[in-house]
């Protein structure tokens, strides 16, 4: 009995301390600033140490204390070629113009540009800005000229459930004036630039897509008034009766930006919401610079209180936006308003925008008549504290560098005293001043949150001050201690690169939007918690009614199966088919989620297969057409005319025989990245060729870095789009024509299988990464081969070196006439048709729709306004590939890239290919085995295993004779057939 009260009572002991720790924990810390001065002294330390550190607008603003201007003067383009007669300048990618503008008295002016963007694209125009040869701050180089959109109707497409898709977003494509700012919009307000009294020579360069540009403004800028200035200023009158108006977050007129999204909260508090339908309910912003723009119409004047009901990406902590009413930002107040942040994610919060200090609500006086109001995502009030983070973090990348000129790479000597100040003095300054600059970007940010430091977003980084410490009071050991500095995942610079990361990244989702006479008429739902209850029973109920889940065949419909799509996209694809092909042909069209893919082939033998599927990995079609469950498409007339529209390259897996069983529905691709502040600082020039790569080895490797390939992140078994690319180029070849003996083992095989392997042997290329993507973050491997995954991942995710990046193509091997092989396999996704399809015709007509340019523009940009711009879809058609939402310069090198994409013959038996020379590649760099016998026992194995397949399809009897022939297609049998094709027209 004593033994069980022991025990309760050291139980309900454990729990009182965990329910202690719970409530302490998250009660609200905060710390101690430092001295303004040593701030200030620490960062001009960092600045003035670090190798081309780039001034930014903010060390700009901060060293010219200047006047404004005072005069506005006006400029016409000029080039070598003058004006047109519409006095307007086109300029394509690349090409430059100059304006002429005089004023008055030197100052800060703003800058305004009368621009036409010709090709239809979702992404700003970017010029890089000179004034007398001259830049004044970093941002000038990437100054954007923003669009305007808007939805193609708000009567949202709905498919067969019920559910509700964005329209197609579509851009005015009118002559607009805009304000200079950079790509980032890290300031709310336009730029101001430092011009001389007299001429000054205005200097564009177009570094984005084609653009017309007409008239340049330089104007003084007009201050804000504050809030009590613009009340005395406005009537005092009050309508005769309370004036409530109610829009909702998805009924924009227009909007600057791709990445404003409509999108649909699910949740019981938002409006319209139903559990078994998808409803646009909100528009999401997504990127700060970034705006959607509503039409008020006013019936009576008067002063109006504004309240949101939305959610805030950041749990816990301020999002900022500035409000504007007929373009413009009314008092200073509603310039980069602080929202509160949510306690979760998802909670939908009802807010009034109203005076922190006394608790008042912010009035605006609206006229009677048609107003507009926009909502901007900003950033400027913590831009200052993220350009420090990030100075913090390039320093230490080059701190590090230094260091290792004196320690060396690798393993450090952990016997030796290193007494490393002596060498390093400036080591102690160093440290200091990242944790001075650290300490005060916590403790501006901490009075961001209720919870102080303790907040989500701050908990982490405090650890860096123990680290530092520990640094501090043993400097002379720094050379044992480096990874904590850069290296490991909790490093100074990992901590301070995520807190960068989460400081920038923020979204808005603005569900509902009220203005009233009376503020106390603002208020959010009335839902309670047994409403919440409510909706989420009838959730699940519908997940056991509805036909949503079901993948049941109708034979009233074309049925098409998708894999490896979100329901979201499928949903996408569904609304556009049913408002788009069916309307114009009468073809209903089923689309659904794909069940197992692995279970397609049992499937297609069980004749309980579709009409279609696309989304199939691109191993997929000749499995399936090898087992005589695809149709083939060449009997189709116009095959080859369609096939004409997509590369080559992408095709050759879909080759079976004299047929081609599929069509490429969507690419990927693999380009060269690399981080330009770590080239630059080495002074190391772009590898274009692999011997290029070999000969830059050394230096990365002295400062302990090396060069990514996705051999090391692949796992153990290195899949042929990782293999074969060296194979090709080096001009080996896979089999023989028959398909039946493999040619690994000649000269050419063997020298590809050397070369693959000396990379990892001779040259020292990492053999395990566990993460490219955190060591290209951390510059461990600031060069490396990215596929599209990777590409967008770094994009999106690692914001704390934005623009410290950029890509090449492809390295490949050198040639004797000189040019370079760049073969690359891409492993796009592929439509195929069904053989036992009863509408075989309906289905090659949907699929010629659903691959033509037009419909793949289309989606393209549905995409866009349905995910923003930092979602991208490759389509299959180059036609389309202009709308992907890249950069210019990022878009024209993945195009050009393209041409090198070439996928694999495939085979009976082209599993044991993968595996054989994978084991090959890991019997010669684990076990020291010679590339020629490691060539010679996988080619054994494929000969046997290969031999054997082609025994099971009837190709070969059980003696190894040939019963019916089988033949390898290449790119070149598809190109013959694609050029054979037009010359038919």
């Amino acid at each position: 009995m004593k033994k069980k009260i022991a025990l309760l009572l050291s139980a309900l002991t454990l729990v009182i301390v965990f329910i202690l720790f719970a409530v302490f924990s998250n009660q609200a810390r905060f710390i101690e600033s430092e001295d303004p001065e040593i701030v200030a002294e620490a960062l001009h330390l960092l600045r003035s140490s670090l190798r081309n550190y780039r001034r930014t607008y903010i060390d700009f603003r901060r060293e010219r204390s200047l006047p404004y201007g005072t005069s506005t003067s006006y400029a016409l383009p000029q080039a070598a070629h003058g004006l047109n007669p519409d006095q307007s300048l086109y300029l394509a990618h690349g090409d430059m113009a100059y304006f002429v503008l005089s004023v008055d008295q030197q100052g800060l002016y703003q800058l305004n540009l009368e621009y036409l963007v010709e090709i239809t694209t979702h992404s700003p125009s970017i010029f890089r800005v000179r004034i007398n040869d001259e830049s004044q701050f970093m941002e000038m180089d990437t100054i954007a000229m923003r669009m305007v959109f808007y939805d193609e109707t708000k009567d949202f497409p709905t498919n067969t459930f019920g559910d509700q898709s964005p329209p197609l977003t579509r851009r005015r494509a009118t002559w607009q004036r805009d304000y200079f700012h950079d790509t980032t919009f890290s300031t709310a307000t336009p730029f101001l630039f430092h011009l001389e009294a007299g001429e000054n020579i205005i200097q564009l360069t177009n570094i984005a897509q084609s653009t017309y540009i007409g008239e340049l403004t330089a104007s003084p800028p007009v201050p804000i008034q504050t809030y009590a200035e613009y009340r005395a200023s406005t009537p005092q009158t009050a309508p005769a009766q309370t004036q409530t108006i109610s829009l909702s977050g998805a009924d924009y007129t227009e909007k600057n930006s791709a990445d404003v999204v409509l999108t649909s909260i699910n949740s019981v508090r938002a409006t319209p919401v139903h559990p078994d339908m998808r409803l646009i309910n909100a528009v999401a912003i997504n990127e700060p610079g970034t705006a959607p723009t509503y039409e008020i119409y006013i019936s009576e004047n008067g002063l109006y209180a504004l309240g949101l009901y939305a959610i805030t990406s950041r749990v816990d902590f301020e999002t900022f936006i500035t409000v504007r009413i007929n373009g413009e930002i009314p008092f200073q107040e509603f310039k980069n308003f602080n929202l509160h942040g949510n306690q979760r994610f998802d909670d939908l919060n009802f807010q009034i925008l109203y005076n922190r200090d006394t608790g008042d609500p912010f009035f605006v006086y609206l006229p009677a008549g048609v107003h507009t109001l926009s909502i901007t995502l900003e950033r400027e009030p913590v831009m200052d504290i993220s350009h420090n983070l990030r100075l913090v973090i390039e320093h230490v990348s080059q701190f590090v560098l230094e260091a290792q000129r004196i320690t060396g790479t690798g393993s450090v000597d952990t016997t030796r005293s290193w007494n490393f100040t002596r060498y390093m003095p400036e080591a102690v300054p160093f440290l200091e001043a990242y944790r001075v600059v650290l300490q005060d970007a916590v403790y501006r940010l901490q009075y961001r949150t209720d919870a102080g430091v303790n907040a989500d977003m701050l908990a982490e980084t405090m650890i860096v001050f123990n680290m530092l410490d520990r640094l501090l009071e043993f400097p002379d050991d720094l050379p044992l201690h480096m990874t904590n500095l850069s290296g490991s995942i909790n490093s100074v610079s990992a901590l301070a690169g995520r807190l960068f990361g989460r400081l920038n990244h923020t979204q808005l989702e603005i569900d509902t939007i009220m203005l009233s006479t009376d503020p106390a008429e603002l208020v959010g739902s009335g839902a309670t918690w047994w409403d919440a209850f409510v909706y989420g029973a009838r959730e699940v109920g519908v997940t056991f009614t509805s036909d949503r889940f079901n993948n049941r065949l109708d034979d009233e419909y074309l049925n098409i199966w998708v894999a490896q799509r979100s329901i979201m996209e499928i949903d996408l694809l569904q609304n556009l088919t049913d408002t788009h092909f069916t309307p114009q042909t009468g073809i209903p069209v089923r689309i659904s989620v794909m069940p197992d893919m692995n279970r397609l082939i049992m499937s297609a033998a069980a004749n309980e297969v579709p009409d279609l599927g696309i989304g199939l990995p691109s191993w997929m079609p000749f499995d399936l057409a090898s087992r005589n469950a695809l149709h083939d498409m060449t009997e189709f007339d116009n095959f080859w005319e369609v096939a004409g529209q997509f590369p080559p390259g992408s095709m050759v897996s879909y080759a079976y025989l004299d047929g081609m069983f599929a069509l490429p529905e969507s690419l990927e691709f693999q380009v060269l990245i690399y981080r330009t502040d770590i080239f630059d600082t080495l002074e190391l020039p772009i590898p274009d060729t692999w011997q290029d790569v070999l000969d830059i080895l050394p230096e990365l490797q002295r400062y302990g870095m090396n060069f990514g390939h996705p051999l090391s992140w692949g796992g153990a078994l290195k899949f042929l789009n990782l293999t074969w690319p060296f194979y090709m180029q080096h001009g080996a070849e896979l089999f023989t024509e028959d398909g039946i003996r493999p040619l690994i083992a000649e000269p050419d095989g063997v020298q590809s299988l050397r070369f693959m392997s000396d990379l990892f042997m001779r040259y020292s290329l990492p053999l395990e990464v566990p993460s490219f993507f955190d060591s290209f973050r951390r510059g461990e491997l600031p060069i490396g081969i990215v596929t599209s995954g990777l590409y967008r991942g770094i994009r999106s995710g690692a914001r704390e070196i934005q623009g410290l990046w950029d890509i090449a193509p492809l390295p490949g091997i050198q040639q004797e006439d000189g040019s370079v092989s760049r073969w690359f396999m891409a492993n796009g996704h592929a439509a195929a048709m069904f053989r036992d399809s009863e509408k075989l015709d309906e289905a090659w007509e949907w699929l010629q729709w659903w691959l033509s340019a037009p419909v793949q523009v289309q989606y393209t940009q549905m995409m866009s306004s349905s995910f923003g711009e930092l979602f991208f879809w490759f389509p299959s058609n180059p036609e389309a590939w202009h709308t992907v939402a890249m950069s210019h310069e990022h878009r024209m090198m993945v195009m050009d890239q393209m041409h090198w994409m070439r996928e694999i013959q495939r085979v009976p038996g082209l599993y044991m290919v993968e595996r054989a020379i994978s084991n090959a590649w890991s019997s010669i760099v684990f076990q020291g085995v010679s590339p020629q016998r490691a060539a010679d026992r996988a080619s054994t194995i494929i000969h046997r295993e290969v031999r054997r397949k082609m025994i099971e399809f009837g190709f070969l009897d059980d003696e190894g004779n040939v019963i019916r022939e089988f033949v390898l297609r290449d790119i070149d049998w598809i190109i013959e057939n694609i050029e054979a094709a037009r010359g038919d027209q």
